[in-house]
C-alpha cells in the first residue's frame, strides 16, 4: 500500500511499474547509491526484488542519526525480545537472548529468504547498523542462525566497526 501511495503521489501512476522509478527516486535524497534496486512489488514478495543489503546498512546509518524523518522508522523497528516480531519465542532465544533489547531491526520473510536488517546498540555501546540475508531454499532454522550472527555482532561491537 505505501508503495502505491509513493508512485501515486509522485505522479507515476497506480501500476506495478511506476514503483520502481517513484522508490528508487524516492530514495534519492537520501544520499545513497540505489543502483542495483529492483522493486517488481510494494510488499517483497516478489523474488524479482532486489535490495543488496549493503544499501540497507547504509540507510540504517541514516536511521540511527535520525536524518530527515528517518527517525521515525527508528522509533518503529522490533526490539529483539521485547517487541514486534522480534518478540516471538522463536527470535532471540537461549544464548541469543544476550541481545535482548539491543537489537532494533526489520524481519523480512518469503519462501525464498529470511533477512533481519537494523541498528545493534552493542555490548561495548558501539551502534552498529547490519543486514543479513538468508537465501534460496531456506527453513525455520534460518532465523535462529541470523539471530545468532546478529548475537555475535551485538559481542564484537567495536571490532566491527568501520570508525
Amino acid at each position: 500500500m505505501l508503495a502505491r501511495l509513493v508512485a501515486v503521489t509522485s505522479g507515476a501512476g497506480n501500476t506495478f511499474d511506476a514503483l520502481q522509478q517513484s522508490i528508487v527516486d524516492g530514495l534519492e535524497p537520501y544520499g545513497i547509491d540505489t543502483t542495483g534496486i529492483v522493486i517488481k512489488d510494494g510488499s517483497g514478495l516478489s523474488v524479482d526484488n532486489a535490495v543488496a543489503p549493503a544499501y540497507l546498512t547504509r540507510l540504517f546509518v541514516k536511521v540511527h542519526r535520525r536524518e530527515g524523518s528517518l527517525g521515525v522508522i527508528a522509533d518503529g523497528l522490533p526490539v529483539a525480545g521485547r517487541t514486534g516480531s522480534l518478540s516471538y519465542s522463536d527470535r532471540f532465544a537461549g544464548a541469543n537472548s544476550a541481545a535482548d533489547g539491543a537489537v532494533f531491526a526489520k524481519t523480512g520473510w518469503i519462501d525464498t529468504g529470511y533477512t533481519l536488517s537494523g541498528i545493534i546498540h552493542a555490548a561495548d555501546g558501539t551502534p552498529l547498523t547490519f543486514a543479513v540475508y538468508a537465501l534460496g531454499d531456506v527453513s525455520d532454522n534460518a532465523k535462529q542462525a541470523i539471530d545468532t550472527i546478529t548475537t555475535g555482532f551485538f559481542r564484537c561491537g567495536d571490532n566491527l566497526s568501520n570508525n
